[in-house]
């Protein structure tokens, strides 16, 4: 009888072996997906909200009850899904410090924790986005903080405190896909009416500059263009007037 033995050092062994192994891995992940094995969701996207004027020119870096803001998100920021044939819609947060904005349900005026931004007077929820494109376009341009009191922002009868406030995209199911949030610090102050100030924690900065160094260096490399080109000229006229 003939006894066959398998060389392992063989490299054509091992490559083999790669292969099957590759194989059983494909097979493996086919037979997750056909078992309704999902993958964990995908975790929220955080960007950061800004605080202006009502006309969206001017940061606003601090005010009073009455003061009215509007809370911005970047240019262009849209949901996973538009509200006409998806479901998605913009909500609008306000949660203790450290509380995390991806991590509550939002059902409209029913969000399982915290309190909305009042937008003209309304509380701001299950606002549509643009259809098709899922673009929030509808912002909260009217807010302020008059309708809540140190009561509900300095709870206990505390001096200070932070909390989060933002926009949210949320699924049909209410699960956040999309943030953009900052932070507003609340401090008791009795000579003002409403009984408090706030402040964000992180103050913005107004970013808009003209960009001299650009402008500079564009200035010398068409100015260095410019020489470079009448030389060039210059010694092509000269070799043909002694061609």
């Amino acid at each position: 009888m003939l006894l066959v033995t398998t060389n392992r050092a063989d490299p054509r062994h091992r490559r083999g072996t790669v292969v099957w192994r590759r194989i059983v891995g494909t097979l493996a992940l086919g037979a997750g997906a056909i078992l309704g094995l999902a993958s964990p969701a995908a975790a929220a996207t955080v960007g950061v909200a800004t605080v202006m004027t009502p006309d969206q020119l001017k940061l606003i870096n601090t005010g009073r009850p009455d003061t009215v803001f509007s809370l911005n998100v970047p240019a262009g920021a849209r949901c996973s899904g538009d509200a006409a044939h998806d479901g998605y819609r913009v909500e609008s947060y306000v949660l203790p410090k450290g509380t995390d904005p991806a991590k509550i349900v939002y059902k409209g005026e029913n969000a399982s924790a915290g309190y909305m931004l009042v937008n003209n007077g309304d509380p701001y929820f299950a606002v549509n986005t643009e259809p098709n494109t899922a673009k929030v376009i509808f912002l909260p341009t009217q807010v302020s903080w008059s309708r809540y009191g140190p009561a509900e922002l300095l709870p206990g009868g505390v001096k200070s405190a932070t909390w989060e406030v933002g926009l949210a995209c949320a699924s049909p199911k209410g699960n956040a896909t999309q943030i953009w949030n900052t932070e507003f610090v609340f401090t008791a102050d009795a000579t003002v009416p409403g009984g408090y100030v706030w402040s964000l924690a992180i103050p913005q900065k107004d970013h808009t500059h003209v960009p001299w160094a650009e402008i500079s260096v564009f200035a010398i490399l068409a100015a260095t263009g410019g020489v470079v080109w009448v030389l060039l000229g210059r010694d092509r006229r000269a070799a043909e007037a002694h061609g």
